[in-house]
């Protein structure tokens, strides 16, 4: 009777968990703080549209220039930038390649509350 209680719960937990998608997404479980009892931003396709719903309104030429939104895991948080979406150039032999940031806008978003902050243009 223990075994098929385990079984059966385990189960549960299996056909009830979200699914396992890309490496950026939440961890499994990340423990927020009272009053959020899990996550408000649980993935980064969560975190890319409040990125979209800010950076549009706000700073709508920005995409021509920079149409790629790249959204990487920071633990308790998200960090949301732009990018051209063109490989970086190719160094000679004889050379050193420097980039330097473009105007692209970059936040960090909250992964249990959902603020933004750090917001800010790269240079």
């Amino acid at each position: 009777m223990t075994t098929m209680l385990r079984m059966v719960a385990v189960a549960t937990l299996i056909t009830s968990a979200p699914a396992v998608g890309t490496a950026a997404e939440a961890p499994a479980h990340i423990s927020c703080p009272p009053p959020w009892t899990e996550p408000w931003v649980p993935d980064e396709s969560a975190a890319k549209q409040i990125y979209l719903a800010v950076a549009k309104t706000r700073f709508p030429s920005k995409f021509r220039k920079y149409p790629v939104v790249t959204v990487s895991d920071g633990g308790d948080h998200w960090d949301v930038s732009q990018e051209s979406g063109k490989p970086p150039p190719k160094a000679r032999p004889d050379e050193i390649v420097v980039s330097a940031g473009g105007g692209q806008l970059y936040m960090s978003i909250d992964k249990c509350t959902g603020a933004i902050s750090n917001a800010a243009f790269n240079r």
